[in-house]
């Protein structure tokens, strides 16, 4: 019986990659958000809606302006989930 040769990409498995882990030592800390801070209010859901809103509902007249406020949005709602994790709800 004859042996075929593994195509490229195939065969005995391939060893350790080269380069940096992923992983916790390799994510840089970002710096805490507000709601980290000691002494930060509680956020809760009517006070997100309202920061959403209020970045939304500006008038965008271009379409960067527009990508802003959504990211800006996004920032809310991140920050927002973000403490309510750290407080365990």
């Amino acid at each position: 019986m004859s042996e075929v040769a593994p195509k490229p990409g195939q065969g005995q498995g391939s060893g350790p990659v080269p380069g940096p882990k992923p992983g916790p030592a390799s994510v840089p800390n970002p710096a805490p958000s507000p709601a980290a801070m000691p002494g930060a209010r509680e956020v809760t859901p009517e006070d997100v809606r309202e920061q959403v809103a209020a970045a939304l509902s500006a008038p965008a007249p271009t379409p960067q302006e527009r990508v802003a406020q959504f990211e800006r949005a996004h920032e809310i709602l991140y920050e927002a989930l973000g403490s309510s994790r750290r407080e365990g709800k």
